[in-house]
């Protein structure tokens, strides 16, 4: 992503040339911390290896993102577009559903022509909450995500004024009475 993004663009050609090493580098070490923060948001968590599961866990970014994500959707009917809908054809005396009913029950979706015998038509999803379900958001946590939000926000505050306090704060000295 940095070199197809830093140089083409021409931020190496918009620094002095005693200093574009270090913004270049600062450059790149901005966007792996943003790719870092975000990379795990987008993908369940039973596809993480052990330790990120355990940074999907910690990250303030999985909270906002549940947080928002089941306020915003869950609970909805999805309408599949024309091109999102699944054609497949098949033979026997089943109707659609009876042809893809194991299938449904393991991945969810719907047919839209459940009567049909011969072409199925089905959409991948019925509701938001199946494609939540995927990422681990629940609409029933969205209030318990603002909370944690808010624990992230304090102690980013309390660990700041801590810092603050023990590398800028005068102390008293201890003066030796002879």
């Amino acid at each position: 992503m940095y070199l197809y993004w830093y140089y083409p663009v021409g931020f190496v050609r918009n620094t002095t040339s005693d200093d574009q090493a270090i913004r270049g580098f600062l450059i790149f070490l901005f966007l792996w911390v943003y790719l870092l923060f975000t990379s795990t948001v987008g993908v369940p968590m039973t596809d993480l290896p052990k330790f990120w599961s355990f940074m999907y866990c910690v990250s303030s970014a999985t909270y906002l993102a549940g947080g928002i994500m089941s306020s915003a959707v869950a609970n909805s009917k999805v309408t599949c577009a024309n091109r999102e809908i699944f054609r497949m054809a098949f033979t026997g005396n089943l109707t659609c559903n009876e042809f893809l009913a194991a299938y449904i029950e393991a991945a969810g979706g719907f047919v839209l022509n459940p009567t049909a015998q011969s072409m199925c038509e089905y959409c991948p999803l019925a509701t938001t909450n199946e494609f939540l379900d995927r990422f681990e958001i629940s609409y029933h946590t969205r209030w318990r995500n603002f909370g944690l939000i808010w624990v992230y926000i304090l102690v980013s505050i309390v660990a700041g004024l801590g810092r603050y306090w023990v590398f800028k704060v005068p102390k008293r000295r201890c003066s030796k009475r002879a």
